[in-house]
């Protein structure tokens, strides 16, 4: 049977030939730790692209002549000119919106439209500055595909967590009137709505959108909107 280091060397082994770091794999040709090191590399790299394009989204709703934040969200550069993708419910009820980059900077932003069907929204980012849109993925990731959630959970800014897809086609969540969500593992809480679920390539894969939890908490079932659902969407809203 395979000692501790062989079970480690398999498992790191194919780890690595899922990121394409190892042709025609063979657990007892590989140091386990130069693949993990592999790995680590790609996941870090995966992260910092996505940290240029996925941005916390700020709500606000004007009480009494001032404007008080209601609501703190996700969003996702996805082109060139500044559009962010969010959820329809992080920006519902507000008339005023901002949005922070990773580097800090804050800039406005208005609503170009939403769809509250998909709970999908679509804002502009105002002012003058350079933006990194985050690739698109449109086909379904296969159960088993390591990903990456990015959002800002809790308002505690930029997060990225780790897990896998564990399903397609999750619907009669209650969630929207029309679902079809990839399900992941990836931790996903309360203000990771709008963010980005992305494969170890820095694609754009989905939209996180909910989780399952009896308690609000956590319990490792988060759904994302897939990426060409959110194509879709936002296609039209543009139009």
């Amino acid at each position: 049977h395979l000692g501790s280091l062989g079970l480690v060397s398999a498992a790191a082994g194919l780890l690595a030939a899922s990121f394409g770091l190892g042709q025609r794999f063979a657990p007892t040709q590989l140091d386990p730790r130069q693949a993990a090191a592999q790995v680590s590399q790609a996941l870090q790299t995966a992260s910092a692209d996505a940290a240029r394009s996925v941005v916390q989204v700020e709500s606000f709703r004007r009480s009494r002549g001032r404007l008080r934040k209601i609501l703190d969200g996700s969003g996702v550069v996805i082109d060139e000119s500044g559009l962010v993708v969010t959820n329809h419910h992080v920006i519902s009820g507000a008339s005023a919106f901002r949005v922070v980059f990773t580097s800090g900077e804050r800039c406005d932003a208005e609503l170009l439209g939403s769809d509250e069907s998909t709970d999908l929204a679509l804002l502009q980012v105002t002012g003058d500055r350079d933006f990194s849109p985050m690739p698109l993925r449109t086909d379904l990731p296969p159960v088993g595909e390591l990903v990456l959630a990015v959002g800002n959970p809790l308002s505690l800014g930029h997060t990225v967590t780790l897990g896998v897809v564990n399903g397609h086609g999750r619907n009669n969540l209650d969630i929207a009137e029309y679902e079809n969500y990839i399900q992941t593992d990836a931790a996903i809480n309360p203000g990771n709505s709008g963010g980005a679920l992305v494969d170890v390539q820095g694609n754009l894969l989905g939209i996180n959108t909910a989780i399952y939890s009896r308690s609000g908490g956590n319990l490792g079932i988060g759904f994302a909107i897939p990426v060409s659902t959110a194509r879709q969407v936002m296609e039209s809203l543009i139009r």
